[in-house]
Order: C-alpha cells, then sequence, then structure tokens
C-alpha cells in the first residue's frame, strides 16, 4: 500500500515521510490555553489527558505530544482535531527514515517556485486555480529566487483542505502532467527539524594560568592563530579585517562583550523576529565562542580578523527550511561579506538540503556582495563519520571545515569525505596534552565558564576549553575576512580557489591534491593573504565555472553562473577551443564537437547550468572540454553581448579534463551500471583466467577502500567484505547473498572492488583492481527505486 506521507524534491523525486506511531504535534490559531480549552471534550480529552507534553516550541506555537492511545485511534483522534475550529494544523510527528528518532514536525506552509521565464501573472494565475480547489492562501513571495518567481503558500486559508504534503503534491504533479501550466521547478513542505550546535567541549578542567605561573600569556593561549599563520597575514595586510562583515549565523552572540563593542552593525534573532541577536536563555553560549574565534578584537581573545564588523544572527534549535532560507536572505539583503554556520542536522541522521535553504545559500554566493558572491564556510560536524549524508556540508556552495589538531592530525571527533573543502585548527582529544581553543564567553556566569581562571579569567568573559569543527569554521571565515579586506574585489569563486591552492598539505592520503581528512590542507592565512592581494579581479557580471575533472562515467557537469537578476545568458561548450570562433570554425563544429545551450531553448537566467544528458554522451569521449557563458541585458534577443571568456581565449581554466580508464586495462570484474534496491541481489562477472581466486569489497564511498581513511565509519550498511564471512571465491559469476544486500541497499551509489589470489585458502601474491591509494577510481553502480 502506497504511503500518503511524501513529497517531491526538485528533482522530482518522491521522498518519503515515516509517522511516529504514539508522537504527534497540534499547532493551534492562538498562542495561550484558550484554544486548548475550546476543544470538543472527546478531543480535549485526547489532549489533556490521554498524552503527555514532550516539547513546545514557541515560535511555531507547536505542542509537540506523546500519546497513550494504540496507533490507530491516534490516527481517528489526529483527523478530529482537524475538523476543530480552534486549531490549524494536527499531524504526527514524522521520521527521515524508520530507524532514525529525529523528529521532523510538519508545518502548514509550502513552498512553491516556478521554472525560468515563468511570469508573475502566470504563476499567481496557476496558484488561485490549485487553491480554488484545494484551499489554502498566498502567504508572501519569495525573494531569494528571482528573477524566477515563487511564494509561500499557508494550507490555512478559506476552505482549506490539505496538509501541507498533500498540497505541495497537488502543485507539483499538476504542473507535472499538464504541459499547459506554468512548470514547477520545486513545491515542497516546511518540514521543522533540530539543528545542533558543533562544539565538542572538554571533559576535564584544563587549567592554564595557575599551571603555567608568570609564563602564562594570551597570545601564547591562542596558538591555533599561529598555527594557520594570522600574525604573519596581519603583517601582510595591515587591515586585519576592517571593513569587512562576517556573520556568525549561531544561538545567538553577546554583542555587550568588549572585544565585540563599536563593531556589531547589524542582528537578528529568526525565533522572535526582533533586531536583537543577543543569546535568550542560560545554554546559548556557542555562538559568542564561535564569534570571538573569527573576530575578537585582541583586547584578551583575538580573532582571525580583529577589526571585521560583526553581524550577529540568533535561530532557535528547532527551525523550519523557510525561515532558514529567510535567514540566509536576511544575511545577504544586510550586508555580510563572510557567513559562518558552525551547526547542522544531528550526527548519524542522514539529512537532504531542503530546496529552500538550497536556493537562499544560491543566493548567497550569486547575489550577495553586490554580485561577487559571499563566501560561507560550515562546519563539518563532530560525529567521526562520513560527511556525505549531511546536505548542508557538502551542499557545493558551501565551504566544508573540518578539524585538525595542534600535532596536524585529523581531530578524532572531526567528519571525513570527498565534500570536505579545508581543515583548520581545533581541539584534540579529551587529554590534557591536546590543547583546546581559548576564546570569547558570554560574559558573567551565564557562558561556559562561571569565573575561573582555570577554565578562562576569573571573570568569566573567556573560556578555554572550546573545540569542533564549531571553532575550526570561523577561524576559517576570520581567514576569508582577511582576504577580503586586502582584495574586496575578489569574487566568491576567487576566495575558493586561492584557499584550495594555498592550502598546507598536512596527512599523507591525497589524492588528485584533496584528503578525506583535509580537504585540499589545513588553511594558511598569510599565504591566502598575499595571494588575495595579488589576484586580478574581473568584472562581476561575467563569472562562470565548472568542475576541474570529470570522469566519463559521471553525470553531466554543472556550471555555476553568476551575473546581475536583469541579465541572461547561454553556455557553449566545446571540444577545442578554436570551435568558439564562430567565424573561424566554419563546418568544423558538429553535434560531437560543439554544444550551445541557445541551439535548444532561449537564453537563461537560472545561477546554474547542467548540461544536457545527450550532449554529455555526444562530447564526453574528448580529452577536455572547453566552455564559456554568452550573456545579453535582453532574454528574447542578443543585446549588450559580454562574453566569458572572450572567443579563443578559453584556457585551462576555462575547461573540464575528463578522466577514464587506460586503454586496453579491462577490469577482471563487472556488473550492471544500476540495481534496484527493490529486486534481486546485484551479481557480479569475474573472468577467471585473470582472477582464479577472489574477495568482493563493496562500499558506500570509496574512502572505506583505504583504511587510514575509513576511521570508524564502516558499518553493515555501507561496507562489505566477502572474505569476513565467506572466504575466498571462484567461479565466472557471484551474486551478492540477500542479507548483505538488504543491508547496502539504501545506499544511493555502491563503490566495488576485486581482491585476488593465487591461493585458494590463503593471500598469495594477492593484488587488488583498485589499490588503496587510488581509491577515488573505484567503480560504483547506482541504486535505484
Amino acid at each position: 500500500m502506497a504511503s500518503e506521507y511524501y513529497y517531491y524534491d526538485e528533482n522530482g523525486k518522491r521522498l518519503e515521510l515515516f509517522p511516529d506511531p504514539d508522537m504527534y504535534v497540534v499547532r493551534f490559531r492562538r498562542v495561550g490555553h484558550a484554544d486548548t480549552q475550546a476543544l470538543q471534550p472527546k478531543d480535549l480529552a485526547f489532549v489533556k489527558h490521554q498524552s503527555e507534553q514532550v516539547a513546545y516550541i514557541p515560535q511555531y506555537n507547536m505542542l509537540v505530544n506523546r500519546s497513550h492511545l494504540p496507533a490507530r485511534k491516534v490516527k481517528t483522534r489526529l483527523r478530529s482535531l482537524r475538523s476543530e475550529s480552534t486549531v490549524e494544523t494536527a499531524e504526527p510527528v514524522f521520521h527521515y527514515a524508520k530507524e532514525d528518532q529525529a523528529p521532523v514536525l510538519l508545518n502548514n506552509l509550502v513552498t512553491v517556485v516556478f521554472a525560468d521565464g515563468v511570469s508573475d501573472q502566470d504563476a499567481k494565475a496557476f496558484i488561485e486555480a490549485v487553491l480554488s480547489e484545494t484551499g489554502g492562501a498566498i502567504k508572501e513571495p519569495v525573494g531569494y529566487v528571482r528573477p524566477r518567481v515563487g511564494y509561500v503558500i499557508s494550507t490555512n486559508g478559506a476552505g482549506g483542505k490539505m496538509n501541507a504534503l498533500e498540497l505541495s503534491r497537488a502543485f507539483f504533479e499538476k504542473s507535472a502532467n499538464d504541459p499547459s501550466v506554468p512548470k514547477v521547478e520545486f513545491c515542497v513542505p516546511d518540514l521543522i527539524t533540530r539543528r545542533r550546535f558543533r562544539n565538542w567541549m572538554a571533559r576535564f578542567l584544563r587549567t592554564t594560568r595557575d599551571a603555567q605561573g608568570d609564563d602564562w600569556t594570551y597570545k601564547a593561549e591562542q596558538w591555533f592563530l599561529d598555527k594557520v599563520g594570522v600574525f604573519d597575514a596581519w603583517s601582510e595586510d595591515q587591515s586585519r579585517g576592517a571593513n569587512v562583515t562576517v556573520a556568525i549565523c549561531d544561538d545567538g552572540v553577546d554583542v555587550q562583550h568588549p572585544e565585540f563593542l563599536g563593531r556589531v552593525v547589524a542582528e537578528f534573532d529568526f525565533e522572535s523576529y526582533v533586531e536583537d541577536g543577543s543569546p535568550k536563555d542560560p545554554a546559548s553560549n556557542h555562538g559568542t565562542a564561535c564569534a570571538g574565534v573569527a573576530v575578537a578584537a585582541g583586547i584578551a581573545a583575538s580573532g582571525a580578523a580583529p577589526r571585521a564588523n560583526l553581524m550577529a544572527v540568533r535561530f532557535p534549535d528547532t527551525v523550519g527550511g523557510i525561515d532558514e532560507a529567510r535567514m540566509f536572505e536576511w544575511m545577504a539583503d544586510n550586508g555580510a561579506d563572510v557567513i559562518n554556520c558552525s551547526w547542522g542536522p544531528e550526527s548519524g541522521v542522514p539529512q537532504a538540503l531542503a530546496p529552500t535553504v538550497r536556493a537562499a545559500i544560491r543566493y548567497c554566493v550569486t547575489q550577495g556582495r553586490e554580485g561577487r558572491g559571499i563566501p560561507i564556510l560550515w562546519a563539518a560536524g563532530n560525529g567521526d563519520e562520513l560527511v556525505s549524508d549531511d546536505g548542508y556540508a557538502t551542499n557545493p556552495d558551501v565551504m566544508a571545515v573540518a578539524a585538525s589538531t595542534e600535532q596536524d592530525t585529523r581531530a578524532p571527533y572531526s567528519e571525513y569525505g570527498p565534500e570536505i573543502f579545508i581543515a583548520a585548527p581545533s581541539s584534540g582529544d579529551n587529554t590534557p596534552a591536546q590543547r583546546r581553543i581559548f576564546t570569547t564567553d558570554r560574559l558573567g556566569a551565564s557562558g561556559y565558564n562561571p569565573g575561573s581562571t582555570g577554565l578562562g579569567d576569573a571573570t568569566g568573559s573567556y573560556v578555554n576549553d572550546f573545540g569542533g569543527t564549531s571553532a575550526a569554521a570561523p577561524l576559517a571565515a576570520g581567514v576569508c575576512a582577511l582576504m577580503l579586506s586586502a582584495n574586496p574585489e575578489l569574487s566568491v569563486g576567487q576566495v575558493r580557489r586561492i584557499l584550495k591552492e594555498t592550502a598546507v598539505k598536512i596527512g599523507d592520503d591525497y589524492v588528485d591534491g584533496h584528503s578525506p581528512n583535509f580537504g585540499y590542507g589545513r588553511i594558511d592565512s598569510a599565504a591566502a593573504v598575499r595571494a588575495a592581494k595579488d589576484a586580478q579581479t574581473t568584472p562581476i557580471e561575467n563569472s562562470i565555472e565548472g568542475p576541474d575533472k570529470l570522469r566519463e562515467e559521471d553525470p553531466p557537469p554543472t556550471f555555476s553562473i553568476t551575473l546581475p537578476t536583469t541579465r541572461y545568458y547561454a553556455v557553449e561548450v566545446a571540444a577545442r577551443a578554436d570551435l568558439f570562433d564562430s567565424a573561424g570554425a566554419g563546418d568544423m563544429r558538429t553535434d560531437a564537437n560543439f554544444f550551445a545551450s541557445w541551439q535548444t531553448g532561449g537564453l537563461l537566467n537560472a545561477p546554474s547550468f547542467q548540461l544536457p544528458d545527450d550532449a554529455w554522451a555526444r562530447l564526453r569521449s574528448a580529452d577536455r572540454l572547453f566552455y564559456r557563458m554568452l550573456s545579453s541585458s535582453d532574454q528574447s534577443a542578443w543585446s549588450n553581448v559580454m562574453v566569458t571568456p572572450p572567443s579563443g581565449a578559453a584556457g585551462d581554466d576555462f575547461s573540464i579534463e575528463i578522466l577514464r580508464d587506460e586503454p586496453g586495462v579491462v577490469s577482471p570484474l563487472t556488473t550492471e551500471d544500476e540495481w534496484s534496491r527493490n529486486g534481486a541481489p546485484p551479481s557480479f562477472s569475474i573472468d577467471v583466467s585473470v582472477a582464479p581466486h577472489y574477495a568482493i569489497e563493496l562500499a558506500g564511498a570509496h574512502e572505506f577502500f583505504a583504511s587510514e581513511t575509513a576511521g570508524g565509519g564502516r558499518t553493515s550498511s555501507n561496507y562489505f567484505a566477502s572474505w569476513h564471512d565467506y572466504g575466498l571465491l571462484s567461479g565466472a559469476t557471484v551474486t551478492l547473498p540477500s542479507a548483505v544486500w538488504e543491508s547496502l541497499s539504501g545506499l544511493a551509489r555502491v563503490y566495488y572492488r576485486l581482491w585476488v589470489s593465487e591461493s585458494s585458502s590463503e593471500w598469495r601474491n594477492s593484488w587488488t583492481t583498485v589499490p588503496s591509494a587510488d581509491h577515488a577510481s573505484a567503480p560504483w553502480f547506482s541504486v535505484t527505486d
């Protein structure tokens, strides 16, 4: 039986939610007890006596309860509650997966965003036509998707008949099935989930002043600044972050702290919607510590950018996608130059990024800083696990920051994986020998340090045991502020490129310049500031950026586009740069070596462009693909055309290297490109003339093939090695055991390799089809629904 609890993501993929059998959420129309007391007796009894309160979410006026009734009766009672005049919504509490316990609350709002070229008039007419059948009302426009059109819609308008899941499906399915109506890019419900702040506090009291006596200094305590060359960076450029605004998006910042006074230029609270970014409850200490690492003035604790301005943005730990998106839009519109986010979903709970939040972050990196883009630093997480399931840190528009130690090793909690962009020093393990982070604390007894020199200082204004990727990310954010202060014209793409090219390679697990533990390396402030000063800036309207490398079997490349909102563009991709010269190319252009988006449609205005599948199939046989963008001020005709880069000037900076296996090398292990998670287990073909005795190894990430990068991330749901249970195998085919496939089928893709031995009973002269040092080249198959 098909589930009634699902919606579609921006790719049209059906995403299912799993209802909790005992827990539910009720949202009343008014705050207070009056609406509860006005319930019919049976509904009042259900809410007050047959349930217990688990939580109350004040900004959404949501009561979360656990019922004592059987699941079927809970469903009946919720149906009755929805008919009450004082109730806006009554729904089960959901989970993203059957096995996880992280709650997902369904709000009464949906966000609908239309495709390029849909006018506001046509969009509104379509919305009103759908709402005439379903009920509901337009609440507000969505600004961060402009020039596209989008609206937030409430399910509770006159005659509302659907919840947010049902209403989102109604919009999406009608658009998908009826070519005569405006094309919906995405329409998603507002899901409210919990966020975790990514600090890693010590489990011991680490004395500093008492132990070191007269040798103790504030500067010595801030070893992490010296580790990344911040003091040398200040010598390179004396501005030290001046005229740059760093947004700390967190649980609040103590804006009255002496380290921040006079430099707080904007603040906002996205729980109560007031211009006050200070903490609101006793446990909200995290944001003040993060702000200190980035921008503290240096009275006692110095941030990496001690003269930068501070934007204090507070949000509660339970928040919906619509408010998150508004938060990023607000930061961009109010002058943020760098954004730091040291938070994310709960560890161990896979969570995709909501399309609303993804679009708002894209707005920051394409439209922020007057079109130059805002660098966004994101703490990679402290779960000592693969980062790939975290939709926030793995968003390609942000830079995921891992934590290294004072000894240049991976911090034992720091998450790892192919999406890590860079590393910065933070706390190590929980032993006194591993130094932690000294930074600002909420004033007085309110913060981490109630007032002890052993914990920071006697007044409680500083703390010395902060850490985690929560500290690594704002350190990197402060370095970005130094770069932008040295060269305000840098684009976000240039900031990323400079950080990548100047990073120090620590560790020895780099493949093609990237480490799963440290990204492109540990950040180097002085080198980054030098490179920033020397960088040649280009007009912001001429910006297209694609991947540096792709394997032939990878999905088509996606290009990031930066240009003013009133402009439009087309993308050209060619196997040779000279094919861009329309006068000289003549008949040399063919479908096999050239593609132009204007050949298959009009000019575009979306913030990214993906090469169509059919064009990729024709062009990927080239060794390298060159690309450029042609922009126009008019969508219907070429007007005020600018080309990036100019004809004939497309070098390696505007090209993609196509990677493929060496000719003549054929793996003795093959399988299909796709396997259904609900179908028969995958089978593999083995060339027994090459591999008479073998074992198969499967993994959800290629990093798991290298023991030094696997960490503690291998589990039965993401890794399998046949030799563990079945010894060495033989035969021309092998089928994965059903129990193993049941464990692995939740993955999106499965990497595989073969281990070969001369002996049937022991490893003798063994070798593998994918050496551990080259694990990124491992083949894989997709797992489909």
